[in-house]
């Protein structure tokens, strides 16, 4: 019985060649527009999930328990206590390769009429530049100042404050 079926089939395919020759040349064509789809997806997902890594979350990360229960709003009030100490004995450890303490909080940017809210991620300027080059990402001025003063803000928020390089902002 089946092999009566592949009889069949076999001869079909014969009787008109043409059919199956574009039929197996879709079904190709499908077969490669998939994996180029999923290949790139897979690349966009593994370029973000880095990206992340190195600039927001990095592989492990070390907060204190009611700041995780309140991290939408950002508390200022929970941090991680004797952060200093902790990240000494982490630098002990063979294992760790780098160590990046960071803060992140809500801020409200003034420039002369223009308001724009935002959130702030303070940094250790030295620690995070060998994390990320940021000379190949800033577009006009330049990293902090050797004394670790600065602010560095993006694009977008640059226009909407119609800031530029040297201009004053104030934070609240």
């Amino acid at each position: 019985m089946v092999l009566n079926i592949f009889k069949f089939a076999w001869r079909n395919m014969n009787r008109n060649r043409r059919r199956t020759f574009f039929t197996l040349l879709a079904i190709a064509v499908g077969v490669m527009c998939l994996i180029f789809a999923r290949s790139y997806i897979s690349g966009l997902i593994n370029h973000i999930s880095d990206t992340m890594i190195d600039t927001q979350l990095g592989h492990v990360r070390i907060a204190h328990q009611k700041y995780l229960d309140l991290e939408r709003i950002l508390p200022k009030d929970h941090l991680v206590p004797d952060a200093d100490r902790l990240e000494r004995a982490l630098y002990e450890m063979p294992e760790v390769i780098r160590v990046d303490s960071r803060i992140k909080f809500n801020v409200l940017l003034n420039h002369q009429d223009n308001n724009e809210g935002g959130v702030a991620v303070g940094i250790h300027p030295e620690i995070m530049d060998q994390n990320i080059d940021f000379s190949k990402t800033i577009i006009k001025g330049r990293y902090f100042n050797p004394d670790g003063s600065g602010l560095i803000i993006g694009n977008k928020l640059a226009e909407k404050l119609a800031v530029g390089v040297g201009d004053e902002l104030l934070l609240v």
